[in-house]
């Protein structure tokens, strides 16, 4: 079916709404994300017994970067960082498949999971 090219610019524009509305809502759920992450992080690092110069050794950061951390100054941080503060301080990161009642993300995927109430064979 032939649109103009009025009605097409228009459908054009609701969608760019709609997709940064979305990558906003994502964005805010990533960075909350992240804080709890940095937070639990923050606690293990100082209940581990290490002082913030032997944790940067045994993580290949420099001191300064673990001190930022435990200052709050940093409210996120690259993931291997991370990963490496959480191995000096005893702990590993995994991931793990979200249970579907807890994806916040799943009406939006393509790929559905099946219904919670649906039994499979």
């Amino acid at each position: 079916m032939y649109r103009s090219w009025e009605e097409e610019k228009a459908k054009r524009k609701a969608n760019k709404q709609r997709h940064k509305e979305i990558r906003d809502e994502n964005r805010k759920i990533a960075i909350a994300e992240a804080e709890g992450l940095m937070n639990y992080l923050r606690s293990y690092l100082q209940e581990c017994g290490l002082t913030q110069t032997q944790i940067a050794d045994f993580a290949g950061v420099d001191t300064s970067t673990v001190s930022q951390i435990m200052r709050h100054y940093h409210k996120t941080a690259r993931f291997s960082i991370i990963v490496a503060l959480a191995r000096a301080a005893g702990y590993r990161i995994e991931f793990v498949k979200l249970h579907p009642r807890y994806d916040e993300f799943r009406d939006k995927r393509r790929l559905k999971p099946p219904p919670l109430n649906e039994k499979t064979d």
